[in-house]
């Protein structure tokens, strides 16, 4: 009879973990579920930048034709010096604990105001172009970065439920299989001492 409360406890210990189990892998599901939100929605916004830099470039390549034809390509590249400085600013995100960090260019105010107009222009529009270049590069790094993610938790939930679940199961099986039996021997053995 102890080796029967033994397998008792087991059994119950059993299916305590199996319920564990099952409560972990929903909750990485939802995990999961929450993840590709993000990703798709991240992945939308990066498709709305692709589109909207085609514009840029197209409008940052005219700007700089009109400025050079204006002023010359030597004054061009000379007020070009002048306006070389950038500065930007890192901040930093997170979802459901993985970083995801956003590159903010900071605007520089041109330091020669007697530039032409069409070199301010120019200035201006590649340096939007530039900015949303940042900015998506920055969202395909998030992009990435959520992707693995998405197939580690996939990982494991598909190892929870194919190995992990029913090796639980199985031995469930085998604790409910020896109780029986043991159940079965005391029957036959009450009987035998009964009628023997």
């Amino acid at each position: 009879m102890e080796s029967g409360t033994k397998s008792r406890g087991a059994l119950i210990k059993e299916k305590e973990d199996l319920k564990f189990i099952k409560d972990s892998a929903e909750l990485l599901k939802s995990s999961r579920s929450r993840l590709i939100k993000k990703f798709i929605e991240l992945l939308q916004e990066s498709k709305n930048i692709k589109e909207y830099n085609a514009n840029l470039i197209k409008e940052a390549k005219d700007a700089l034709v009109l400025a050079i034809a204006l002023n010359g390509k030597v004054a061009f590249n000379r007020y070009s010096v002048e306006i070389q400085h950038a500065n930007f600013q890192v901040e930093k995100d997170s979802v459901l604990g993985i970083p995801l960090f956003n590159v903010i260019p900071q605007i520089n105010q041109i330091l020669d105001q007697n530039l032409p107009n069409e070199v301010k222009l120019a200035y201006e529009k590649f340096y939007k172009l530039a900015k949303e270049i940042i900015e998506l590069a920055q969202r395909e790094i998030n992009l990435k970065k959520l992707l693995l993610e998405i197939f580690d938790i996939n990982r494991k939930i598909n190892a929870i439920e194919r190995i992990i679940i029913p090796e639980r199961q199985r031995k469930i099986k085998e604790i409910i299989e020896t109780l029986d039996n043991l159940e079965l021997e005391e029957k036959s053995r009450l009987i035998k001492y009964k009628y023997g």
